[in-house]
């Protein structure tokens, strides 16, 4: 008797829609809330609740809620959760996510909040937002930069970098969505294209570029030391 053992192929993953908000405060939003539009009266059930930047407690969040489905339109209004009313303002309509295909994809897969069930992949191709999806829910990650679309991709030390051009930066830490220096994030200048990013052991990441080869050690940006490994090695 034969057994035969069939490797799962390509599944069509539905990237569902992505409403933006602000003024988010005093009830934080969270996965499994059903938001409703205060004058639209238009449902979703959440998926994700992406925070860029403030905080609910202070009634400043600004960010983005994925859901795969809603019910209705929703306008410029508030959004409220059960009873708590105004808990979030947006501006219109949620957005369908869309991707341009002709990146060149890079993942890596990393756990950030310390839960059994958090393990995610967090992506860059060089020609859309990166991105954060766990199987299920997938859901964009802005930077703040004019053009954002990174290239590499790597997460160490409760950190995710990503780079542009000569340019690798962190997030927060513990914060994949948070690019803010409040929260940790910061950016270092290599002075070269970079075109690779490695984990080396301490924590430290190795940053190959056309022309050199650094390392950064440091675990924040209390304690990041850029190094210059050799300007005689470099990667294409």
């Amino acid at each position: 008797r034969h057994a035969l053992r069939v490797r799962p192929g390509w599944t069509i993953v539905n990237l569902g829609r992505e409403l933006a908000f602000t003024s988010g405060g005093t009830y934080q939003v969270k996965e499994g809330d059903t938001i409703v539009g205060a004058t639209s009266g238009a449902t979703a059930f959440v998926t994700r609740v992406s925070l860029r930047t403030g905080s609910f407690a202070g009634g400043d969040a600004t960010g983005t809620i994925n859901f795969l489905i809603q019910t209705g339109t929703f306008a410029a209004e508030a959004l409220k959760v059960g009873a708590n009313l105004d808990v979030a303002t947006i501006a219109g309509n949620s957005a369908a996510i869309t991707l341009n295909p002709s990146g060149r994809l890079e993942t890596v897969n990393y756990n950030f909040f310390a839960s059994t069930n958090t393990l995610r992949t967090y992506g860059a191709d060089g020609v859309n937002f990166a991105f954060e999806f766990d199987g299920t829910t997938f859901s964009r990650i802005r930077t703040g930069m004019a053009v954002d679309t990174p290239l590499h991709v790597l997460a160490a030390n409760k950190m995710l970098f990503l780079t542009f051009n000569g340019s690798p930066q962190n997030s927060g830490i513990g914060q994949p969505h948070s690019w803010l220096v409040q929260t940790g994030a910061g950016e270092i200048g290599i002075g070269d294209t970079i075109t690779n990013l490695a984990a080396s052991p301490g924590g430290s990441v190795l940053i190959a570029s056309r022309d050199k080869v650094s390392l950064l050690q440091g675990t924040s940006l209390d304690d990041f030391k850029l190094d210059l490994i050799s300007d005689n090695i470099c990667a294409i």
